[in-house]
């Protein structure tokens, strides 16, 4: 159920109350002046809520009286019986659930209760409130009147209670029960005289309705009671209530009282209630309409999170997938580099195989080459050895002649060795070279990427800072506007 709909059925309701009662003319001024203060607790109308704060929500409800109504305007000797005993009444005395009013002869009291009824007790009557409950902004079946007429008469003006729930308005006399479906009813009840005396009106349970109609119920039947018409149950069990030709010379008294001191008073409080009714319907209204505007904003805010978390993961999804393809890209580079690095060495391995092949082939050849000269030296050497007188020492010579050749030749072969093993190395080093360069490009292409993405998450963090702190201060400045 949003806000609007309690809204709405309360601004409704508290419309037609408040036709209703200006309907009966209650515009007319009373007294102005102030009543004198009393010693009790004094209540008036339900009181004014407190406005809503600057941040839209509902404010703590104020503590409500315990009282029922009050003691509006009197005159004469007025009692409250109640826990405390009996206390003599003075205006603005608060009425407790379950009190007691007696008024003595020539005596009258008028109550304000806190729905807007009004009740004025006559003389020589006593009044019981057995249940008193009103709700402002609850469900009408929570309200509750029942009263109980021990003797006298009163009139009741109903309130709030009376034209929201009329199931729930009763007042009950020692031979009746009397329920609403009006405004305005004068119930009354006199006991039988005691034996010896004269009663100067039958006794029973009389109602006389001025606005809207009543019913008197009794186990023997009901009447009910239209505008303008009396009603009487007599004492006897059996006997059904039943409608008089016209009201009881009583009433005339009683309507005397009204018109000289009561009417105005009773004016100036239904006027009264009505003000702060409204005031207060306003109040009601202006908080539901502070506490949607809040509901509102808060919407907003829990949105605008929502959104801003959403792309904060939106972008987190997509700085993982680019981290996540640069990352694939790096492994793919390294794999390939590796392969190539593979390759390169397996052709320089091939190359130096070939070359070792070579050099070996080339030094069997000179091997051969040197043997081939040898044995042909040593041939000629051998003739012309044979040719000397001395045979050996040609031989000797010979053989010398051979090992320094065989010296020579492992000297060239060494040289030849070193000369290849320092051209591997220099052929190494230039192939090393162009790697070791590439590599460390890419080592800094790397780290002047991963300085980039450090410095994008830290202006990234710097701005969800600076957006936080903002919202923060938007939220502070909410309550103080």
């Amino acid at each position: 159920m949003t806000a609007e709909a309690p809204h709405s059925r309360t601004a409704a309701r508290f419309a037609a109350h408040a036709a209703l009662l200006l309907a009966l003319g209650l515009g007319a001024c009373g007294e102005q002046g102030r009543e004198p203060q009393a010693s009790r607790p004094e209540t008036g109308a339900p009181a004014p809520t407190a406005a809503p704060d600057a941040s839209g929500a509902a404010p703590a409800p104020t503590a409500a009286p315990t009282g029922i109504g009050r003691v509006h305007s009197m005159e004469g000797d007025v009692r409250i019986l109640g826990a405390r005993g009996e206390e003599r009444a003075q205006a603005g005395v608060l009425i407790e659930r379950g009190e007691t009013v007696r008024t003595l002869v020539d005596a009258w009291a008028l109550l304000a209760m806190n729905d807007g009824a009004s009740i004025t007790v006559r003389a020589d009557s006593e009044l019981r409130f057995d249940e008193y409950r009103y709700v402002p902004d609850g469900e009408p079946q929570q309200n509750l009147a029942a009263m109980s007429l021990v003797k006298g008469a009163l009139r009741s003006i109903t309130g709030l209670i009376g034209q929201t729930n009329r199931d729930g308005y009763r007042v009950a006399t020692p031979n009746a029960t009397i329920g609403i479906r009006g405004t305005d009813h004068e119930p009354a009840y006199y006991a039988p005289p005691p034996p010896g005396q004269k009663a100067d009106h039958p006794p029973g349970t009389y109602d006389k309705v001025n606005e809207g109609e009543s019913v008197i119920r009794r186990p023997a039947g009901e009447m009910p009671v239209r505008r303008g018409q009396t009603a009487f149950a007599p004492p006897e069990p059996r006997a059904r209530p039943q409608l008089l030709s016209k009201p009881p010379v009583f009433y005339q008294r009683y309507a005397e009282v009204d018109r000289r001191a009561v009417e105005p008073r009773r004016v100036e409080f239904h006027r009264q209630f009505v003000q702060q009714e409204q005031r207060r319907q306003e109040q009601r209204r202006q908080q539901l309409d502070a506490q949607k505007k809040s509901q509102e904003q808060r919407k907003q805010a829990d949105d605008q999170d929502a959104r801003r978390k959403a792309e904060r993961e939106q972008a987190q999804g997509k700085r993982e997938a680019a981290q996540k393809k640069r990352e694939e890209e790096r492994k793919g580079q390294q794999d390939a580099q590796k392969s190539k690095q593979e390759e390169q060495k397996k052709e320089r391995d091939a190359r130096d195989a070939k070359r070792a092949e070579e050099r070996n082939k080339k030094q069997d050849e000179r091997r051969k080459d040197g043997d081939k000269k040898a044995a042909e030296g040593k041939g000629d050497e051998q003739k012309r050895q044979q040719q000397r007188a001395d045979p050996r020492e040609a031989a000797q010579k010979q053989r010398e002649a051979a090992q320094k050749q065989r010296q020579e030749q492992s000297q060239q072969d060494r040289q030849d060795r070193a000369r290849v093993q320092r051209e591997q190395q220099q052929n190494a080093r230039q192939q090393r070279e162009p790697q070791d360069r590439a590599r460390q490009q890419q080592q800094q292409q790397q780290q002047q990427q991963q300085e980039r993405v450090r410095r994008q998450q830290e202006e990234q963090q710097e701005r969800l800072r600076q957006q936080q702190q903002e919202r923060a201060r938007q939220r502070q400045q909410v309550p103080q506007r």
